[in-house]
């Protein structure tokens, strides 16, 4: 679940499966409460991965997602 980044501080992260089933059961606001990051970070990473397995195109299904 944590990661180490190269500058050495843990990262509060989750990974991409366990971000997907959360995001799937609970609100971005309430990942943020159980990290204690902002809405904002957890919206970052969600974008992150997308742009991780789908490219660019995660990026417009997010804009879409958060349009409606």
């Amino acid at each position: 679940m944590l990661e180490k980044k190269q500058a050495g501080r843990t990262s509060k992260r989750p990974d991409v499966d366990t971000l997907s089933k959360l995001y799937a059961e609970k609100s971005a606001r309430d990942i943020s409460i159980m990290y204690g990051v902002s809405e904002a970070t957890v919206r970052s990473w969600i974008l992150r991965y997308r742009r991780e397995l789908y490219g660019e195109a995660g990026e417009k299904a997010e804009t879409a997602h958060t349009a409606k």
